[in-house]
């Protein structure tokens, strides 16, 4: 296996193998675009308190499909953090900003089970089952509480998940690239996004 499908910032989950180290490195600045997809967000919910990224995402995960009203949206990945522009093509969309550096855990998951879902779990474990979609999980810290959300998005190919959580794993460990809470990226209004993804990464820093 090339990559854990689950990044636990600081934990033993996230890892990659020096080979894929060696190809990809970010900018050493803020800002930069790496990965952009249109998504059907599905909203947040709070994480269970578990040190194991995989069972703390479970929870929420079960409760935002329970309650399944997914909103065609853009999520964009940068060097300094996540934003998520939604809905994707409205005027007066709302962009949520989330700083790199208070990711707690990210995933490339997969719903188990069907119909019935049974559980969600890493694509490493479930390339097996063409059943479910790809979604793209995100804990992350809040800024006006001590808490942190766990967001979800269904992404339209596992490429797109996977890339996603590869341009979060290696952002978080580029502190060169991070920016402050309130120094966010410029407007996506302007940013189409594709169908699927986008994934300008390069084998060199720009």
């Amino acid at each position: 296996m090339l990559m854990m499908m689950v990044l636990e910032v600081g934990g033993a989950m996230g890892k990659w193998t020096q080979p894929q180290q060696q190809q990809i490195k970010l900018p050493a600045r803020a800002h930069v675009p790496l990965v952009r997809c249109r998504v059907q967000l599905l909203g947040r919910a709070a994480p269970s308190d578990d040190p194991d990224g995989i069972v703390a995402m479970q929870k929420p995960l079960f409760e935002l499909y329970e309650s399944y009203s997914p909103v065609e949206s853009v999520l964009t990945a940068y060097t300094s953090g996540l934003v998520v522009r939604t809905p994707a093509n409205a005027d007066d969309a709302e962009e949520l900003w989330f700083p790199i550096q208070d990711m707690v855990a990210c995933g490339a998951m997969r719903p188990i089970g069907n119909p019935v879902v049974t559980s969600f779990a890493p694509m490493s474990e479930a390339r097996k089952s063409r059943h479910g979609v790809a979604v793209f999980a995100f804990v992350f810290k809040r800024q006006d509480i001590p808490v942190s959300d766990c967001w979800a998005a269904e992404c339209q190919s596992d490429d797109a998940a996977m890339a996603l959580m590869t341009a979060c794993m290696l952002a978080h460990k580029n502190p060169a690239g991070w920016a402050s809470a309130v120094d966010r990226p410029p407007s996506t209004a302007v940013n189409k996004a594709s169908l699927y993804c986008t994934t300008p990464f390069s084998s060199s820093s720009a």
